[in-house]
């Protein structure tokens, strides 16, 4: 048996392994070399995300804009910041690292091109979770989309090709060079991210700046991809979600002072009697709910006119349609609607605030609030409202004077929460596909046999609310692929309209069949008299192409504002038609129903107003550009555009609206995530007696749920 010689023994230990950073010298030229080696990959990436940036930019607005500089110096500050990681790789890893970090942002890049030419926005990152049900459900449309814009994809996907070959590889050494890089560019990138910063507030720090949409964390995603571009946008939306950031702006509420005298018919404002907010300032020491006790102390309200309680005693039944336009109603081709925009009430400077996204427009409607475009949101308004108080939503309105309730919705209920949303509404009764309701075709699905389905619940009770959401108008319009546009094909097909717009027109037909029926239901029984209907659109149709919705419109129709004209039809039978012209928008539906019937709410705490009422009257965009009589604001290049030349506008009229503008924003968000009804409802403590006359507390059936002598403002632990 031989032996082993001692030094040939083999051992289980692995040997240690010790790194002294003391004995690693580099000459001033390695260090040199080092950096020159790790800078193509800076270029590379600094040329990539500038030039998505502006490819997408060009692609979805057609044009630069003096914003442009700001996304091309924070690519620079953020290639930097990615340049110093990617140089702690080995340099026979780099191209590869460097060539999927490229795909990732191309990928990004196109995902937001694609959003935006179906949804007419981008996306912003709260909105990630809900991507599963997104490509479910609009999984044609983005198929579609997608080979519409072959083209621009493929030039969005440029620097991954450009990569392959401009990159080299080399095979060099180890830890201690790969550092040296490293600390270099991270000193860079905080040197540019600074001077990024400062460009910024070289470019003013006041309202509607860059500064203030980098800074503010209530700046919306539309508005801060067009100022700062897609990269930055999503890592201040990633900042706020994770870090819990909220708002500042309920501590910066601004003068809403218009100088205008208001003459009203009725001198009683539509506030309920007794709710005193500045007393309420000693029931919390919350900051929020002071700041609104604060801010609604300095409100007058609307006031009372000669249209108050017109309608009291009768029944509503609200219609949300599927990406409505105005220009749909005509007298030869949709009588049903034409009869209805052209009775009862016509309001003739009605702006849609919303671009798209179907619960925005819906929960305006519902609520009078508007929805949180901010970048700390964690879910949109509509699903979040399940959490809070909604006294002056309709059906809770109805259920507390002894109406039923209704609510019907022609797709799955599921989807964005509907069939917990419509209960916690107010709603007693909630049908749904497949719960309730059945449909010959799925996506979408008939507006007519939805309504064939639902008049029967309530045509026979003698006080009742129903709120339908429609689905027939949806995008895509090919009679190809959406049944709806098939079903109607004969209808439009020998309309002289290009393909698209005899689509629309046709699933828009069903909408219109429906309505029909509904309007010959209530007439054989005697009941159109006693029954106010009321449709809008929940949002601009974005499906349609700038050139299509110009053919709809027949005339050229300006795309800041014009595009977002829409209808707000409310129509009884039972009276002559009443012009107003007064400007207003989806928020300002909620409050109008209410005093047309007559119910004693707090127009306070509403952001909008009553469209019928004496007063300032403004409609405001999602992006927080505005109309009023004498204005017309674009929030995105703060430019303000005169009516009419010949009015003389005085700044302190300018500001003062443009405080209205935001403050609605504000207000309807601090409302929201403070569940400020309920604070209400828990402190409220009507006096007594009451006047004659005098309007009443909050909804019986909140009052009363309320133990006896509970005036302390609830806690978190009360959603436990």
């Amino acid at each position: 048996m031989s032996s082993i010689a001692p030094e040939e023994k083999k051992t289980n230990v692995r040997p240690s392994i010790s790194f002294d950073i003391s004995k690693i010298r580099f000459t001033r030229e390695q260090i040199t070399e080092e950096i020159l080696g790790a800078l193509p990959v800076f270029v590379f990436l600094f040329l990539t995300l500038a030039y998505l940036e502006t490819l997408v930019h060009l692609s979805v607005f057609g044009n630069t804009t003096a914003f442009r500089i700001y996304p091309v110096i924070f690519s620079m500050a953020a290639s930097m910041l990615l340049t110093a990681f990617i140089c702690l790789l080995r340099e026979k890893h780099r191209k590869l690292a460097v060539l999927i970090l490229a795909g990732i942002l191309c990928f990004i890049y196109s995902s937001q091109l694609i959003y935006f030419r179906i949804f007419g926005s981008f996306f912003s990152m709260s909105q990630l979770k809900m991507g599963g049900d997104a490509i479910t459900s609009f999984f044609k449309e983005t198929v579609a989309c997608v080979k519409a814009n072959t083209a621009t994809i493929i030039l969005l996907f440029v620097p991954v090709f450009a990569g392959l070959f401009i990159l080299k590889k080399k095979d060099r050494s180890g830890m201690g060079k790969r550092f040296i890089p490293f600390v270099c560019f991270m000193l860079i990138f905080v040197l540019l991210h600074v001077s990024c910063l400062g460009v910024l507030a070289a470019g003013g720090t006041g309202s509607f700046t860059a500064y203030e949409t980098y800074h503010s964390p209530d700046s919306a995603t539309d508005k801060s991809v067009r100022t700062l571009g897609v990269l930055t946008t999503a890592r201040l939306e990633l900042y706020s979600m994770l870090t819990g950031q909220s708002s500042n702006a309920l501590a910066n509420i601004g003068d809403e002072n218009t100088g205008e005298e208001i003459e009203p018919v009725d001198t009683s404002p539509n506030v309920v009697y007794g709710l005193d907010f500045a007393a309420l300032k000693a029931v919390t020491d919350d900051e929020d709910i002071m700041a609104l006790n604060n801010y609604f102390a300095t409100q007058t309200g609307s006031y009372r006119n000669e249209y108050t309680g017109l309608f009291e005693g009768k029944s509503i039944i609200t219609i949300c349609a599927e990406s409505f336009s105005p220009y749909l109603i005509d007298k030869e081709t949709m009588p049903t609607l034409y009869r209805l925009a052209n009775g009862g009430f016509v309001f003739t400077n009605f702006y849609n605030s919303f671009p798209n996204t179907t619960t925005n427009g819906e929960y305006a409607m519902m609520t009078g609030l508007m929805p949180d475009f901010t970048r700390y949101k964690y879910d949109a308004s509509m699903q979040y409202s399940i959490y809070c108080d909604m006294p002056y939503v309709l059906g809770n309105v109805y259920k507390s004077i002894g109406g039923n309730t209704y609510a019907y919705h022609n797709f799955q209920g599921y989807y964005y929460e509907r069939e917990d949303i419509y209960p916690h509404y107010g709603y007693d009764t909630c049908k749904f596909m497949d719960d309730g309701m059945y449909f010959s075709d799925v996506w979408p699905s008939s507006d007519l046999e939805m309504m064939e389905q639902s008049v029967d619940d309530y045509i026979n009770d003698s006080l009742f609310t129903a709120h339908y959401m429609t689905f027939s108008g949806h995008y895509q319009y090919d009679f190809d692929l959406n049944p709806m546009c098939d079903k109607n094909y004969d209808y439009t097909k020998d309309m002289d309209h290009s393909y698209a717009i005899r689509a629309y027109i046709s699933c828009n037909y069903e909408l219109e069949k429906a309505l029909e029926y509904l309007v010959s239901r209530l007439e054989e029984a005697g009941r159109l008299d006693d029954v106010v209907i009321v449709l809008t659109g929940d949002h601009y149709p974005y499906g349609l192409s700038e050139e299509e919705y110009n053919e709809l419109a027949g005339k050229p129709v300006e795309t800041v504002f014009e595009k977002y004209r829409g209808s707000f039809i409310c129509y009884n039978s039972s009276i002559e038609p009443v012009v107003c012209d007064n400007y207003c928008c989806n928020i300002d539906i909620l409050p109008t129903l209410l005093n047309l019937i007559g119910y004693e709410y707090d127009s306070r705490i509403l952001a909008g107003t009553d469209a019928l009422c004496e007063g300032a009257h403004i409609a405001v965009l999602s992006d927080g550009s505005f109309l009023t009589d004498r204005i017309r604001f674009d929030a995105n290049l703060n430019e303000v555009y005169y009516q009419d030349e010949g009015i003389n506008v005085t700044d302190g009229y300018i500001n003062a609206y443009k405080n209205i503008a935001a403050n609605k924003f504000t207000i309807s968000n601090a409302i929201l995530y403070n569940d400020y009804y309920y604070f209400l409802i828990c402190n409220f403590v009507p006096p007594e007696p009451e006047p004659e006359g005098s309007p009443s507390q909050l909804p019986d059936e909140y009052v009363e749920d309320v133990d006896e002598g509970e005036d302390e403002y609830y806690d978190e632990e009360d959603y436990d």
